[in-house]
Parts: structure tokens; C-alpha cells; sequence
């Protein structure tokens, strides 16, 4: 089963931290990432039962006017199915 979801949230804008040290920059991208990943798993936990895990295929960010404005991952998700 593969979930996909899209987060937007900083459409039109530079993300958080983009103007300040490579560090913060990168923390700022790591979490910018990790929602998709947090939407996709509550949306399988809304259908599924004994969701265990979950594996990341691929992801991708969508550019417009070079900047970032939508991140998507393609996952896997792990459940156990009742006896």
C-alpha cells in the first residue's frame, strides 16, 4: 500500500531558517520533510488497524520560481492484521 501526502504549508514563502546559518537551514529542511511523512502515517492509522511502520520509497520537492513549495513522499506503510 503506498500512502502519498503533500504539504504546502510554506507556499510563496522561504522556509523557516532560510536566511539564517547552514544549520538552521538544514534543521528547518529536515522538518519541513518529516511532515508528509507525519500526515501520511495519521491518514493510514485513520483506515488501518496495528499500523507497526512505515518505509520511504522516494521523495521529492516541487519548485516554483526557485523556491520550494510543496514536498510529497511516496511510503509504505507496515500493519498486522487481526486473527
Amino acid at each position: 500500500m503506498e500512502v502519498a501526502a503533500s504539504a504546502a504549508g510554506n507556499r510563496g514563502r522561504e522556509p523557516p531558517g532560510f536566511g539564517g546559518t547552514h544549520h538552521q537551514h538544514q534543521r528547518s529542511i529536515r522538518h519541513q520533510l518529516r511532515r508528509p511523512v507525519r500526515v501520511g502515517i495519521a491518514r493510514a492509522n485513520q483506515t488501518l488497524r496495528n499500523v507497526s511502520g512505515a518505509w520511504i520509497k522516494d521523495q521529492k520537492v516541487e519548485i516554483q520560481n526557485g523556491e520550494i513549495v510543496a514536498h510529497q513522499v511516496a511510503m509504505e506503510v507496515t500493519f498486522v492484521l487481526d486473527d
